[in-house]
């Protein structure tokens, strides 16, 4: 029990009249007011036991749900809802709303807004802040932190904690949780509700099933923790024992190169750190089966991308626009040729292109010129071109799209002066004069007639670049513009999809161009045998590392050519290497279609043919010239080929010797106006006036 019952505190001085004197304090009052709280609950209980012997219903406490009888009224305790009489108001409690008589006032309880007199101030309860005397200590409430004496142990309150003993039990208060007997169940508060609750589980049941799932849980993440961690252990040892035991990779055909090589050890390599630097080099670029796992991680990569539309690009690496075409206020002269002595001024990007408008005027003024040859075909309407595409950017100033249901890799071309091209042959035309035919036919980039129309901002135009350059050359210089004759065949597969090459029927539909322009025989496709290479994926797979690409691999179809004819090749120095040869490579397959033409560019190819008219034909290309030389063995006598990048014999020297009639300079739109452009001039300067003799036997 606390102490109190029916608003009586024993362990509280009675308060004295007003101007009499206050008792004496000491241990008498306070056995008194033990001995009458007793007495009151001993007076309850059995006024409770004998309503319930007679069937009479205990009085039941004041609440709003509450009806009491008349003789219950009088003992309802006072609420702001109550309307006392006469006779009750006095017996009101004590509240900050309640405004007591004077005879009231003495009997209000000590709140922290009570200030009591001395003699009252003794009786105040015990609090964390409160310092009692030696009196008032046995009369503070029990807590936790209490010692009770013996005395004092029989008043503390029921708590969870407190066991109490047979004499004190019958004073705990109901609660959910007690058991009471039949004689303390009448005893227990009345509640408005007629059924009591139903028992609850047993307090212990509920968190012993939870702890019990908790466990297995936790034993189920350590289990699979111990399965993840053997699982990532075991693949980590199993690659680290497959990098060592495997053979190296040597060439990388997706990269079309040779990788790295072992350094030879020396101690001032060693101390430079060049030969670690080597080593670590070799086995990050020589990983065994690399081009399988590149293959493998691109996919991976492709798992966690975007769908694609059916027709949308992909920029690979910074693509940047090539600035706003101006509008000129009259068309532009051609220029004047560029002379050998000239400075060279290359441009890697063109800042302004010409309009329709300045490029047919061009195109009139350059076919009005002395020795060009114009094609005179007007481009037809490319839907590839016309038509928009959606696309996001990824990684090296390439885009892949995907138009007709199939992708597609381009290079995107920023446009140049050429004037370092231009420059080189006129230097050449001067040396040799008219009795050699020099040709410029450069080779566009699939851009030219794939580049969807949302993106033509970040290309220039290949065909007008091109009729730019020819400008600049000597009249005596044949220049053929191939654009408008293969934007005709933009349905046919003339440019390969996943390679920056074109396809072999784009090499044809130029040579066919060049033929007619030298005025050659030439013969129909259809005296030509052609062949198929199934799931061929080049080099643009190579460059953007899409996976678009790997997985949407094309035919690479090539001609054989009717006629009969027979190459020997050379070293870049024009010595023999061997002869009865053919102009494809056969071993060539895959990623590798495109070199089965001459076996790539690292020889210089002589071809005889049967046909006899004293024509011999030197064509200086890039790989992209490789596609065509087998489309001319029907209209030359002789073809040389050699590489505008490896030559390492003089080419006026060259000329003169093999005595050589036409010149054919092919090469993509990239030589045309880039680095490549630079060692035209070298070929012209390098060992200058040598004589070069074929030794084939």
């Amino acid at each position: 029990m606390d102490g109190r019952y029916h608003g009586m505190d024993y362990r509280k001085k009675p308060r004295h009249a007003a101007g009499s004197q206050p008792p004496e304090t000491g241990g008498d009052w306070q056995a008194r007011y033990e001995q009458q709280a007793r007495a009151v609950v001993r007076r309850e209980w059995e006024s409770r036991a004998a309503a319930k012997q007679g069937g009479a219903e205990p009085p039941k406490p004041y609440t709003s749900q509450t009806r009491y009888t008349s003789e219950e009224e009088p003992l309802r305790p006072y609420t702001s809802q109550a309307r006392y009489t006469a006779g009750e108001e006095t017996l009101r409690p004590y509240t900050s709303q309640t405004r007591y008589t004077a005879e009231e006032e003495q009997l209000r309880p000590y709140t922290s807004q009570t200030r009591y007199t001395a003699g009252e101030e003794p009786l105040r309860p015990y609090t964390s802040q409160t310092r009692y005397t030696s009196e008032e200590e046995p009369l503070r409430p029990y807590t936790s932190q209490t010692r009770y004496t013996a005395e004092e142990e029989p008043l503390r309150p029921y708590t969870s904690q407190t066991r109490y003993t047979a004499e004190e039990e019958p004073l705990r208060p109901y609660t959910s949780q007690t058991r009471y007997t039949a004689e303390e169940e009448t005893l227990r508060p009345y509640a408005p509700q007629a059924q009591q609750p139903a028992d609850p589980p047993a307090p212990d049941e509920r968190p012993r099933a939870r702890r019990k799932k908790m466990d297995k849980r936790d034993l189920l993440e350590k289990r699979l923790s111990l399965v993840v961690l053997f699982i990532l252990t075991f693949s980590f040892g199993l690659t680290t024992l497959l990098m060592v035991i495997l053979p190296r990779s040597t060439v990388s055909k997706i990269e079309k190169r040779e990788l790295a090589v072992l350094p030879q050890f020396s101690l001032e390599s060693y101390f430079s750190g060049e030969f670690t630097a080597g080593v670590a080099n070799f086995y990050d670029d020589t990983v065994p089966m690399r081009d399988s796992l590149k293959n493998l991680g691109n996919n991976f990569k492709a798992v966690f991308g975007l769908p694609k539309s059916e027709d949308s690009v992909e920029f690979v690496g910074t693509v940047n626009k090539v600035g706003q075409k101006k509008e000129p206020s009259q068309p532009d002269a051609p220029s004047a040729p560029i002379s050998s002595q000239q400075e060279s001024s290359a441009s890697s990007v063109s800042q302004a292109e010409p309009d329709v408008q300045q490029t047919q005027a061009l195109a009139k003024a350059l076919a009005g010129a002395a020795g060009r040859r114009m094609d005179g075909v007007e481009p037809s309407v490319n839907k590839f071109t016309e038509q928009e595409a959606e696309g996001n950017m990824t990684e090296n100033g390439l885009i892949v799209i995907k138009q007709g249901g199939h992708f597609r890799g381009l290079e995107l071309f920023g446009g140049g002066s050429g004037d370092n091209y231009a420059q080189s042959l006129n230097s050449l035309y001067d040396q040799v004069g008219d009795r050699v035919s020099i040709w410029s036919m450069p080779a566009p980039l699939a851009c030219e007639f794939y580049l969807p129309s949302n993106f033509q901002e970040y290309s220039t135009s290949q065909s007008d670049c091109f009729d730019k350059v020819h400008s600049k050359l000597n009249k005596g210089i044949h220049a053929i513009n191939i654009c408008p004759v293969l934007s005709k065949h933009v349905d046919e597969p003339i440019y390969c999809r996943t390679d920056h090459h074109w396809q072999p029927l784009g090499a044809y539909y130029a040579a066919k161009t060049f033929a007619e322009a030298a005025d050659v025989p030439f013969p129909d496709i259809n005296t030509y045998t052609p062949g198929k290479m199934e799931g061929f994926v080049g080099s643009m797979y190579a460059y953007t590392g899409s996976s678009d690409l790997l997985n949407d691999p094309e035919d690479f179809v090539y001609y054989t050519p009717g006629a009969e004819y027979t190459s020997a090749y050379y070293d870049t120095s024009y010595e023999f290497q061997w002869d009865d040869d053919n102009l494809f490579a056969e071993g060539a397959s895959g990623s590798d279609a495109y070199s089965y033409y001459l076996g790539g560019d690292n020889y210089i190819v002589k071809t005889d043919t049967q046909v006899e008219n004293g024509r011999r034909l030197l064509i200086v290309k890039d790989s992209y010239g490789n596609a065509t030389v087998p489309f001319f063995t029907g209209s030359f006598e002789q073809i040389y080929v050699v590489d505008m990048r490896y030559l390492q014999r003089n080419l006026i020297s060259f000329i003169n010797d093999m005595e050589i009639t036409d010149v054919l300079f092919t090469m993509s739109a990239y030589s045309l106006v880039g680095s490549q452009a630079d060692n035209l001039e070298n070929l012209l300067t390098q060992n200058a006036g040598e004589t070069i003799v074929d030794k084939q036997p």
